[in-house]
């Protein structure tokens, strides 16, 4: 037997044999990376999936809220309109029209906020809780989004 610097024996063709023991000891290990490895990719796919979703729910939120502000517009007192030519907005009436067009738009949305400064413009709020389809194994059920608009009428002459 050849005998290294530090006076311990040992032979390449024994590392070797001992090197095709310790493969064959492993054998399966790649199982246990593979099924790690798909399930990191299942709930990255499923967060992927539930952002998009959120972000869809969001926009249409958005377009919604949007809609219920522009809406609330249409309560301008009409009588004082034709005899001044001025705009005044009804606060109950606006009210009532914002949340008319929000729940057309997106049913399950809720009025949060509605406001009517200077009796001519409208600033609206709204939510909704968006359920999570993948989120739901971590433990998070629901989302709340919110958004908010504006909408403003001039006088012309």
């Amino acid at each position: 037997m050849k005998r290294n610097e530090a006076g311990s024996s040992f032979t390449c063709s024994r590392f070797l044999l001992n090197g095709k023991k310790l493969y064959r000891n492993q054998s399966g290990s790649t199982l246990f990376l593979a099924v790690g490895f798909l399930s990191m990719m299942l709930a990255l796919t499923g967060l992927i999936i539930d952002t998009g979703v959120l972000a869809y729910r969001y926009s249409m939120l958005c377009g919604a809220v949007d809609a219920a502000a522009w809406a609330a517009l249409d309560s301008y007192d009409r009588e004082i309109w034709k005899a001044k030519r001025k705009v005044q907005l009804n606060p109950e009436e606006a009210a009532w029209l914002a949340r008319q067009y929000l729940q057309k738009n997106m049913p399950g949305a809720a009025l949060t906020n509605i406001q009517v400064v200077d009796n001519r413009q409208v600033s609206v709020t709204g939510k909704y809780e968006s359920p999570t389809l993948f989120m739901k194994s971590f433990g998070v059920r629901s989302v709340r989004l919110q958004a908010g608009a504006a909408a403003k009428l001039t006088e012309s002459q």
